[in-house]
């Protein structure tokens, strides 16, 4: 309750921003879900919404690139 993390945003080629929002919400609330460190969580959050923005579309068939986004970021 009392834990602040500060992530920088990530540069990413936007190809459509809708979904993005949502897809960091979902993937930030799931992480901590998982009992994710809060860092961890946030970094994983941003990656997800970048993953979005750079598809086109909202929902983006980007299941093998979300399997190895939380890979990389599970503690």
């Amino acid at each position: 309750a009392d834990e602040t993390v500060d992530v920088p945003g990530r540069s990413v080629d936007v190809v459509d921003a809708v979904g993005a929002g949502d897809a960091f919400s979902a993937a930030f609330i799931a992480s901590r879900l998982w009992d994710w460190p809060l860092k961890n969580s946030a970094e994983f959050a941003n990656a997800v919404g970048g993953l979005v923005a750079a598809c086109s579309g909202a929902m983006p068939s980007v299941r093998d690139e979300l399997a190895a986004l939380r890979d990389q970021y599970t503690p």
